[in-house]
């Protein structure tokens, strides 16, 4: 090994270390995953509207897993008639991490703090993503500020990659879906799926 060669090792291992818990690279990350949901819902969305003009009538509800809906930013929320777990060091963490963020968007989007309309907007839904609990929506709008000055433990990393995780699944879930591959069935595919969804639904009814 070459002195050089120690050189390349310090900065592999150091700046690998400083990446992985870069607040902004992270937001980053979130960034990208939270249009990528966009993007997908919007397409998914348009089509379930095909789907359902097709069927003749608007359903309260679809049974049938190829018409299930991914709600955007909503995707941990607790079923109603689930008891409540006791809370977790991981959901300790996330919520000392949304507090932290929170309060760093007051200051510069709170409405008393600015008239800018814009970092209002961003305080606004702030305030919701924290009443909900709902760490990557948050980050997503700090993600629209200018502030950098806040530190990610390594625990707060994990549980953020944890919730990226599960986004990404959810995406591929729904990329599986009829409405989301509608417009890559050609018309006798699209045609079939519609006679046996109304059979189906016949059959619930």
């Amino acid at each position: 090994m070459t002195e050089f060669d120690t050189y390349i090792d310090l900065v592999n291992d150091i700046d690998q270390e400083i990446e992985s818990y870069s607040f902004r690279e992270i937001l980053i990350e979130i960034n990208y995953c939270i249009r990528n949901i966009y993007k997908i819902q919007k397409i998914y969305n348009k089509n379930k509207v095909i789907i359902l003009e097709k069927l003749g009538r608007i359903y309260e509800s679809q049974k049938d897993n190829d018409c299930k809906d991914l709600v955007i930013f909503d995707l941990d929320k607790k079923k109603k008639n689930k008891k409540k777990k006791k809370e977790t060091k991981k959901k300790k963490k996330e919520k000392e991490l949304i507090d932290v963020i929170f309060k760093k968007i007051a200051i510069k989007c709170h409405p008393d703090k600015t008239d800018d309309q814009y970092k209002n907007k961003i305080f606004v839904y702030a305030n919701k993503s924290k009443k909900t609990i709902n760490l990557l929506q948050l980050m997503y709008l700090i993600g629209k500020t200018d502030i950098n000055d806040i530190e990610i433990t390594e625990g707060q990393y994990s549980v953020i990659q944890r919730k990226i995780a599960k986004i990404n699944s959810e995406i591929e879930e729904i990329k599986k879906t009829i409405p989301y591959l509608w417009e890559y069935l050609n018309p006798k595919q699209q045609e079939e799926y519609i006679i046996n969804l109304k059979k189906e639904q016949e059959k619930n009814n």
